[in-house]
């Protein structure tokens, strides 16, 4: 399974610990989402600046996550 699938698994799987999400909800929501990989000790976000998203990043694949 490549990191993409896996970040989005982990991401319902958390969201679903708050709210039952339906697969059509889901599909919408992964619509908007924005899968990326990034290099061990780069930034997600500059120290800052105000940022116009939110992230989740799944501990088990650090280094990868799904952006809003």
């Amino acid at each position: 399974m490549r990191d993409k699938e896996k970040a989005f698994i982990a991401l319902r799987n958390s969201l679903s610990l708050y709210t039952s999400i339906s697969d059509s909800t889901w599909q919408a929501f992964m619509a908007i989402c924005k899968f990326k990989s990034l290099k061990k000790h780069s930034l997600l976000y500059s120290i800052g600046n105000i940022p116009s998203s939110y992230s989740y990043i799944p501990v088990t694949l650090q280094g990868a996550g799904v952006s809003v």
